[in-house]
């Protein structure tokens, strides 16, 4: 997006393939595509999970159709360039992408984008899109490429203002671009004043200061337009934010009353109690009282145990980037020591290696004493190189392994670190919600009392009219309001029961669930790192052959002259 600007392509000639229907197949097949070599050859020998893939490219592929796309929930890269799309649909489920390429397609409308919230880079260059809609809610938009579209109308561009990373956006080939009425590029940077580059063009001051003399009107009015709308998108991401924090710490919905609330929920016996009036609204109220005091102290003990428990991943976070940064260190050193003692053998044997090539070509006799003696001044030069390269793949192997195993004790202790701080706020709460049962308890008691003196009044005065049927029974059967008076207990302390152990689940389900991505990051971490370090090694053993390769053909091409081949 930001590399240098190049000249408009008006005709674009795509290579013809049959109409190319997406399914699990194609999928498959792009994926493995990506890889080469050794890479591709492993990935052949493990299953592949859908739920791995997080890069595809589908590419000139005659594709009509977005299809198949909900099977892969952590892609983040996706290349549809250069087919027949006509829509953008069957995306709402990929939420963890982060680019999305669809230039040089057919599409005549930007929709179905809602849900892709984590999207950075939307390339929809060399389309049929008329006007800019449907962005508003990608939030951590960062480049937006329309070049050569059929934009006619600068209505939506202001809408780019709610992505609050948005830094580059191309508009070149539009009919708007050469609208007189408006000069694009400063109205552009004007209103979207975070921008840094406009049509691959970095946005210098002096063209901040003229957006300015000719837009600030047109800015002030956008920005009086959006003042509640900014307000409302505030609003609704912080509390977004505190909801977040609160379902981190586990005590979601006991900031406030929300308990209180839901012990009433389908509690028909409590219902039928409370109709009671008057005499049960000043205990009720008190109920209300105790039970907010306490779901406040677990409320506040869990933002401050959240609080820890964020600093302890943090500090593991530290841990583990720094043994990565010593171990960068130490096999940088040694690469470059490598690479460096490479270059050297390469450059020594450059004589005795062209030496050999002359002889073979001139079809020299191999079993003379001339032969004898370069190879083996070769074979000389070559084990010293086999001695070194072991030497580094030992080093390098020694230290990775090492670094495995330290961030392996890094995650063990992490979780023991974990474990106690949950077990130890598992502990505390649990005090609280005891004392909840408590409150219930006492206020079934209460309740008790309220209930019976209102129905001995009753009795007394022989006002019927108002009293629920359910409570006449209690008149006549004692057992009847035993029983009303334990179905709504049982309610109350079911409730509170059902949210001390969903918090306690979810406590503990959260640091096995962490934990074992943790390990199962640093196996494929330490994985990709010795199939990184095989391939170096075998990239710089293989330099010999092409070193060789490139001596014959400077033979061939020069004859017996003093030509210097460089190493590479």
């Amino acid at each position: 997006m930001l590399a240098q600007k190049k000249d408009p392509v008006d005709v674009v000639i795509f290579p013809q393939y049959e109409p190319l229907v997406i399914n699990q197949k194609v999928i498959l097949d792009a994926y493995l595509n990506v890889f080469v070599g050794e890479k591709q050859r492993l990935h052949n020998l493990e299953e592949i999970r859908f739920e791995d893939i997080q890069t595809l490219r589908l590419e000139f592929k005659n594709i009509l159709r977005i299809r198949q796309f909900e099977i892969l929930p952590n892609l983040t890269t996706l290349v549809l360039s250069g087919n027949n799309i006509e829509n953008i649909e069957c995306l709402e489920k990929v939420t963890s992408l982060k680019e999305l390429d669809l230039s040089f397609n057919k599409i005549e409308r930007i929709e179905n984008l809602d849900t892709l919230v984590n999207l950075k880079r939307l390339l929809l260059a060399h389309n049929l899109i008329p006007k800019i809609e449907n962005l508003d809610n990608l939030v951590e938009l960062k480049i937006l490429s329309l070049s050569y579209n059929k934009i006619k109308t600068i209505d939506g561009l202001d809408r780019l203002r709610f992505s609050k990373n948005f830094k580059a956006i191309s508009l070149e080939g539009n009919p708007i671009a050469s609208n007189s009425d408006i000069d694009l590029k400063y109205y552009t940077i004007t209103i979207l004043p975070n921008l840094e580059y406009y049509d691959f063009q970095y946005i210098t001051i002096k063209d901040r200061q003229l957006g300015l003399e000719k837009y600030i009107y047109r800015l002030r009015a956008i920005e009086a337009e959006q003042e509640d709308e900014v307000k409302q998108r505030y609003e609704a991401e912080k509390e977004i934010s505190d909801a977040e924090k609160l379902m981190g710490a586990f005590v979601e919905h006991l900031n406030g009353h929300q308990l209180f609330r839901s012990l009433w929920e389908n509690d028909e016996d409590g219902r039928i109690l409370l109709s009671i009036g008057d005499a049960a609204d000043e205990i009720v109220t008190e109920y209300d009282e105790k039970m907010f005091e306490l779901t406040q102290e677990i409320y506040k003990h869990g933002l401050e145990k959240y609080h820890e428990r964020c600093l302890e991943e943090e500090e593991f976070a530290e841990c583990v980037d720094e043994c990565n940064k010593g171990f960068q260190e130490t096999c940088q050193f040694e690469i470059e020591e490598y690479i460096a003692y490479t270059d050297k053998s390469i450059e020594k044997s450059a004589p005795i290696l062209r030496k050999l090539e002359k002889f073979l070509l001139d079809g020299g006799d191999e079993e003379s004493l001339e032969f004898a003696t370069i190879i083996l001044r070769i074979d000389e030069i070559m084990e010293k190189f086999k001695e070194k390269t072991d030497e580094v793949w030992i080093i390098l192997m020694t230290v990775e392994l090492h670094l495995h195993e330290s961030i392996e004790d890094t995650i063990t202790l992490f979780g023991r670190n974990l474990y106690d701080l949950i077990s130890k706020f598992v502990e505390y709460v649990q005090s609280y919600f005891s004392q909840l049962r408590d409150v219930v308890h006492t206020f079934v008691n209460n309740l008790q009392d309220e209930v019976s003196e209102y129905l001995i009044n009753t009795i007394g005065t022989e006002e019927y009219e108002n009293v629920l049927p359910e409570l006449k029974h209690c008149m006549e059967d004692r057992d009847a309001l035993d029983n009303l008076l334990a179905g709504m207990k049982d309610v109350h302390t079911g409730r509170i029961d059902e949210r001390e152990d969903r918090l306690i689940t979810r406590s503990r389900e959260y640091v096995e669930k962490l934990i074992e991505e943790l390990k199962l990051k640093e196996e494929e971490r330490h994985g990709h790192k010795i199939l990184e370090i095989n391939e170096f090694i075998d990239y710089t053993t293989d330099r010999w052959d092409v070193f060789r390769d490139e001596i014959r053909e400077d033979y061939l091409r020069y004859g017996d002259k003093d030509n210097s081949v460089s190493s590479k």
